[in-house]
């Protein structure tokens, strides 16, 4: 179902929403981070990403999952800046890390396809990722929560086209985390990751 949101868009280091959150915020983040794709397995729309910058109104809809929210922007308007606009963090290092999971996209796994170890599940998800939407690397803990970091390179660049043979493989990347409020990026080259078999 489709929504309303207000806030700033951002390209980097993947298109995504930044939207203030309402009330006392000083004990935590002041403001949610939403990954963006578009209404199919696509990055968003030209009409979308021309406002990057900008203090928009996005309407699309929301998949939730643990720490991951991705919207499927339909349209994006320049709206006014809010009196008291807030501006983005550059990012936290966390350090260097090395850790086990898979790779899978930010849409229809978290959202459509459920969590599913299947051929279905790893082709929907070369197709997303294929079609520009963003990549995540998904981790268990020992308690058994799972965290999900988005993947770019250490240079901070998208990464979709050169992790196509990895999608949905047990793969152990080691990077550095960054944490953006409460989103978490994973920098590191495809070259480096490794294949795990069982």
């Amino acid at each position: 179902k489709a929504q309303e949101f207000e806030g700033l868009l951002l390209g980097q280091p993947v298109p995504h929403l930044l939207v203030p959150r309402p009330g006392d915020t000083s004990s935590q983040a002041a403001y949610s981070r939403y990954l963006l794709t578009g209404p199919g397995k696509t990055s968003p729309r030209s009409s979308v990403l021309d406002q990057v910058g900008k203090w928009v109104k996005l309407t699309g809809s929301p998949v939730y999952r643990n720490n991951l929210t991705v919207i499927a922007a339909r349209s994006a308007e320049a709206i006014d800046p809010p009196s008291r606009p807030v501006k983005p963090d550059a990012g936290k290092s966390l350090g260097e890390f090395s850790l086990f999971g898979e790779i899978l996209d930010s849409k229809c796994y978290p959202g459509v396809m459920k969590p599913g170890q299947t051929k279905t599940h790893r082709s929907c998800a070369i197709r997303c990722i294929s079609g520009g939407v963003p990549p995540v690397f998904l981790v268990y803990n020992q308690q058994g929560d799972n965290l999900y970091l988005l993947l770019v390179d250490r240079q901070n660049q998208a990464i979709n086209s050169r992790i196509l043979d990895k999608v949905a493989d047990p793969i152990r990347i080691t990077g550095e985390v960054v944490q953006y409020g409460d989103m978490f990026v994973l920098k590191a080259d495809p070259e480096s990751y490794e294949l795990v078999t069982q």
